[in-house]
């Protein structure tokens, strides 16, 4: 019998780490989730505005390899809030954002979640047959 991922231990060496997969994306170990500043964007020409401030990361949290980035939206937001640290809007990437992570962030944090929104991922929503979730 096979373990899921997120309780197989991968290696004698590290207990912590563990298998995942991503949009057809394997590997072992762990997960870093990242957010920094973007107020300062680069230009068409590639350069910065040598007026604003640079951008910094603000929030480094580092999880094993099986932890879905849907759980992290939260606690990354309460770790910026304990150092002041919240944006009006926080870009993320298609992991992070669920309806829950949306309206909370707004509620809790007066925080604008801007990120895709997943698709359904049923299956007869990707076999294009049958009935899909409304």
């Amino acid at each position: 019998m096979s373990l899921p991922g997120r309780t197989r231990i991968i290696s004698p060496y590290d207990i912590d780490a563990r298998y995942s997969e991503k949009r057809g994306h394997r590997w072992q170990g762990y997960k870093v989730h990242i957010s920094e500043t973007c107020d300062n964007t680069p230009t068409p020409g590639g350069g910065t505005d040598p007026t604003r401030p640079p951008n910094l990361i603000t929030n480094v949290v580092t999880t094993h390899a099986a932890v879905a980035d849907s759980t992290m939206t939260m606690p990354i937001h309460v770790m910026l809030a304990g150092r002041g640290l919240l944006p009006a809007e926080h870009l993320m990437d298609a992991g992070y954002p669920s309806t829950t992570n949306l309206l909370a962030c707004r509620t809790e944090y007066q925080v604008s979640l801007i990120a895709p929104m997943r698709g359904d991922s049923c299956h007869p929503a990707r076999t294009h047959n049958g009935f899909t979730q409304a």
